[in-house]
């Protein structure tokens, strides 16, 4: 049984603890329905990839996944867990501090953060 941890104070109004899951592009044969609904908060997808060209990059992999996750979610009954895609996981800090350092790479890399974000839900 998962469970959250105590607190040292309580929140008002009280919240769920958050209970990430992640599937990456190895998970391609998972099934969403092997997880039982309330062990995941959140369920964690991806990588997505940042390249040189501001471009984020999504492999068919994860995409497949992603919707086969949405899928599930949306035969669940009660409390849905949020899916968050995971962009750059893979990438080094040679490459984040070159596309957020310059602003015209980081304005479009926010761009195209934003247009991938809409297309994968």
């Amino acid at each position: 049984l998962l469970r959250c941890r105590v607190r040292d104070h309580h929140r008002l109004p009280s919240a769920q603890c958050t209970r990430l899951c992640y599937l990456d592009e190895g998970a391609e044969q998972f099934d969403p329905h092997a997880l039982q609904p309330h062990w995941c908060s959140h369920i964690i997808v991806g990588p997505a990839d940042v390249q040189f060209t501001d471009a984020v990059e999504v492999t068919p992999e994860v995409q497949n996944l992603i919707v086969r996750v949405n899928k599930w979610i949306q035969e669940l009954d009660g409390k849905r867990p949020k899916v968050v895609l995971s962009i750059g996981a893979r990438q080094t800090s040679d490459v984040w501090r070159m596309e957020v350092g310059n602003p015209l790479k980081k304005k479009n890399l926010i761009s195209n953060i934003k247009t991938v974000s809409c297309n994968t839900n």
